[in-house]
This record gives structure tokens, sequence and C-alpha cells, in this order.
């Protein structure tokens, strides 16, 4: 536990502002590592603050406040940006004066700074000044509740888990050996014995044996009253006293609990009659029942029978009931049962599930498995193997592979080969054959057909004169034709020549003729798919 103390510099400086009038003001925390100080030690009044090498940081008081008339806190938070350092010594300075007013001596404490990815810590501490007029004498009126936690609702609940725990144990009453035993050392006097007692689950020790008076002539009864009492800035303890004044447990006006538990009866001659709930210490009931690790089983009173009892052989009974290190578990006589008191058949199990598929590189299928091909099984027999495929039914696995099932298909269903959809385009590209010639040939000179023989018949227009009219007209030849020609043909060269054709662009149909296998297929190499029956 941290160790403190106000020093005599601060009741100096605490006299100086009050024949001055001043306040107190303490406004600095200081960090330093003091080489070899003993944590449990407590600090003289007189320490000075440590040399300048020691101190590791220094910072301002972050917040204050009056836990009550007598009682002021000062509270530092040291940040993540702070460190690193490590220190052992904590003191309360009044900078304005540089005055040392408290020293805390402190087990090592690390501050590690937020940096280069590792995680800082942040730490917090409050130190507690307690002395007549803190408040006023320091100015400082805020309550402590306002900015701190009150821890001590907590504490006193881990003191009463504590206390209940050995309630449970000890019950609510109980002295060991001589503890708390009086004894009468004269005429209204009496001694009482130390040693350890249990009220309510609260320890109570006492160390060295102490005096009672009491009365004489009248009848009483002696109490142990115990309390686990302390202050804000002390160590809780035990405390206890004898008295002749009969009560139940109580709380005192502080708030702290009683335990009151009857230890003697006075009589009125003097007479203790002691009526104290005793027990031995367990290491003590122990003695005697127990074999006790020092003896190394010297202290063992049958030890014949202590052999039998752990079955301790010579060589020779060992090798009729015991397995011999060098047959590596050959000699063990029932090897299947040795297997399953080991459970390593559930342990293989465990590694790979009955019903899943196994690939297997073999038309020879290995005893106590299955080829996967549609078959059924009996469930009664393998019922791990129904669970995998409660249908009864062993799928077939032959030319199929596996597939994980997607959103919304179930498990062991079917699916069919196929492609997936698709389309195709596909046509004869344009070409523009322009103007093209056709083959030419000579067909040479040809004649015409014969026939048609004829003559004409010919005359002449006259015109007349006659009257008052004027005209013309025509007066056949009377009779007089012309030669006839006679049947005649005509020839015709024709000559060599050609034609032309215009074609121009257009299309024509194409069949995309099929391609592939019988069915869709990857990459692969054949395994027969086994399963494990059981």
């Amino acid at each position: 536990m941290a160790q403190s103390v106000i020093t005599s510099a601060f009741e100096r400086l605490k006299a100086q502002e009050a024949a001055g009038g001043n306040r107190i003001i303490i406004d600095q925390f200081i960090f330093a590592n003091l080489p070899g100080q003993d944590a449990d030690a407590t600090p003289s009044p007189d320490e000075t603050i440590p040399a300048a090498e020691h101190i590791v940081h220094t910072q301002q008081v972050d917040k204050n406040g009056m836990v009550n008339e007598n009682t002021v806190a000062y509270s530092v938070t040291l940040p993540e940006s702070a460190g690193n350092f490590t220190f052992n010594w904590l003191g309360l300075v009044s900078s304005a004066t540089n005055t040392l007013c408290m020293v805390v001596y402190l087990h090592p404490q690390e501050k590690i700074k937020t940096a280069d990815g590792i995680q800082g810590n942040v730490l917090v501490y409050s130190e507690i000044m307690e002395y007549a007029g803190a408040s006023v004498a320091t100015g400082i009126t805020t309550p402590v509740s306002t900015w701190q936690i009150d821890f001590t609702a907590r504490l006193h609940g881990m003191d009463e888990a504590t206390r209940k725990a050995a309630l449970d144990i000890y019950g609510p009453g109980v002295f060991f050996d001589d503890a708390f035993k009086l004894t009468a050392s004269g005429t209204g006097q009496a001694t009482f014995a130390p040693g350890i007692a249990y009220l309510r689950g609260l320890r109570v020790e006492l160390e060295t044996s102490g005096t009672l008076t009491f009365p004489t002539g009248v009848i009483q009864t002696v109490y142990l009253d115990a309390a686990l009492t302390g202050t804000l800035t002390g160590e809780n303890k035990s405390t206890f006293s004898l008295t002749s004044k009969m009560t139940a447990d109580y709380t005192d006006s502080s708030g702290f609990s009683h335990y009151v538990e009857p230890v003697a009866t006075i009589s009125a001659s003097g007479l203790i009659t002691d009526i104290r709930k005793t027990r031995r210490p367990l290491h003590k009931r122990l003695e005697g029942e127990f074999l006790t690790r020092d003896a190394n089983l010297s202290d063992v009173q049958d030890k014949a029978r202590s052999r039998e009892g752990l079955e301790v052989y010579s060589k020779t009974e060992s090798d009729k009931s015991y397995l011999a290190k060098d047959q590596n578990g050959a000699d063990i006589p029932d090897k299947p049962l040795f297997v399953q008191n080991l459970g390593l058949a559930e342990a293989i199990q465990n590694l790979f599930p009955v019903g899943a598929p196994i690939p297997w590189p073999s038309d020879t299928i290995p005893a106590g498995y299955a080829l996967m091909q549609g078959q059924t099984f009996n469930k009664d027999v393998y019922p791990l193997l129904a669970i995998a495929y409660p249908s009864g039914v062993i799928p077939d696995l032959r030319r199929l592979v596996i597939k994980g099932a997607g959103n919304g298909r179930s498990v062991l269903s079917y699916e069919a080969d196929g492609n997936k959809r698709h389309t195709h385009t596909a046509r004869a590209q344009d070409t523009d054959l322009g103007t093209k010639s056709t083959s030419s040939f000579d067909y040479g000179t040809k004649s015409s057909g014969s026939g048609g023989g004829h003559v004409h018949e010919f005359g002449s227009y006259v015109n007349s004169y006659w009257g008052d009219s004027n005209h013309t007209s025509f007066l056949t030849g009377g009779g007089a034709w012309t030669k006839e020609a006679g049947i005649h043909a005509h020839t015709t060269w024709i000559g060599p020549h050609g034609h032309t054709m215009y074609i121009g662009p257009h299309g024509h149909l194409v069949i995309v003729d099929p391609d592939g296998n019988e069915e869709v297929t990857v990459k692969n190499i054949a395994f027969n798919y086994i399963v494990r029956l059981a």
C-alpha cells in the first residue's frame, strides 16, 4: 500500500500563511524515480524535493476539492501524450514558495506515451490532505463529489464480500485455541490471551496478551466488541474492545458496523467461566491426521498395508499387471477396447464426419466404406450415416461433381448439366462485286431466210383545173407493174461480242455447325466417391 506523509515544510508554510491571512496554494505535482526506495516505508516529514536528475515529470494540479472541512483533495491526470517514464515518488508542491507539502511513496509506476501505433495509458492520481481547517486554509469549498468518483461504496462492498465469505466458512463466531480467553490474575483482575477470532466473518487478531479490570461482587458477562474501522486517508483495520455491557450487533455514529460475541462469565466471587466458541486452526487439525510433505512418507504408520493400497509391486509382479514401455503398446491385450477407452474412435469421427464424401483413387473400396452409387442402407445398422442421409439412400455421385448449395437450393438436390443461357450472332459479309462481263463468242456471218417474192403496180398524180375547183388525182398505171425481183435472201454479220449483268451488294444465309462434347465438363481426374459406414 502507498505510504504518505504531510511534510514539516508544509506545517511551517501553513503557519506562515495563516499569520499573513493568506490562503495556502498547492498547485503542482512532481513525479520522480528514486533508486533503492522502499515503497512500503513511511516517508520522513523532513523530506525535500528530489534532485533534478531524479525528477521525471512535473504537472499542474488539474482539480481540487473539499471532502469535508478538515480534508481536501488534489488530482492530476497524466494524458496519453505524457511519457515514457517510470516513477516511484509523488510530491505535492506549492510552486510559489517551492514548498514540498506532501510525499507519497509508490511501487514503480509505468507511464507509456501513445506513439508509433503503440497505445499508451492514462493515469489519474488523487492525493488527500487531512488537517484541521483544511477547507478554510486553502479556500477550497467545491465538493469533490462534483468531479471525483467516490470509491467508498465499492470498497465497502469489497470488504463486505470478504466478510461474508469468511462468515460462510467460520460461522457467526469462533475463537481459535486460547484467543481472548480470560484468566483470573487477581481480585478484580484478569488477563486475556492473544490469538485470532472471527466475529460474523470479521477477522480480529490480538498480538499480545492484555489485562482486564472488572468490578467484584456482581455477576457479569464479558463481550468482545469488534468493528472494521478507518479514516478516509488511513488504512482500514479491525478494532475491538472488551465490555460487560450486553448488546446485540449495532452500527455506531460513524457508520461502522460492530459485531458482539460473549467470551466469559464472571461470578460475584470472581470465578471466570470460559464460554467462547472455540475451534482448532485448520493446520493444527490436520496435524496427526494427514501426511506431511517434508516427512516423505516416513510418517506412514502401516507401510506394508500402504504399499498394497498403492499397488506398489516388484518387477516380477509388475510384468504381469502393467505394460512394458519397450513394447510400445504391443502387449495391450484388447486393443479395440483400449482405443475405445482412449476415445480415439470419437476423435477420428470428429476429424472427418460420417456422411462426408471422400475421393478414393481406387476401384477397390476399403472395409467399412461404401461406394456412393445411389444405394439404400439400413439406418438402424448405420445410425450416424442416417443422420447425414435421413432418407436412407446414399447419393449417386458417379459422373457427378459436388457443388456448393446456393441460396434457395436444398442440400442434396440434383441439377442436370447444361450451358448457361446465351446467344450467337452470324452473317456473311456483304461484297460489292460491281459490273461483270459475260463470256464472248464469235457467231460469224449468218443468212436470213428467203421467200416473199412480189411486184408493185405504179401510177401518177394529175392536177385538175376544172371550173373553180383545183385538186389532185391519182391515176393508176393502167395495168403497168414493176419488174418482179423474185425470191432472194440477205446475209448479216453479227461478230464477236459480250453482254454485262449488274449483281450489286447482297447477303447470304449462314448456318452455324454444332461443336463440343456430349456433356458439359471441365478438366478433371476421375475418383470414386466413398462414404464411411457408421
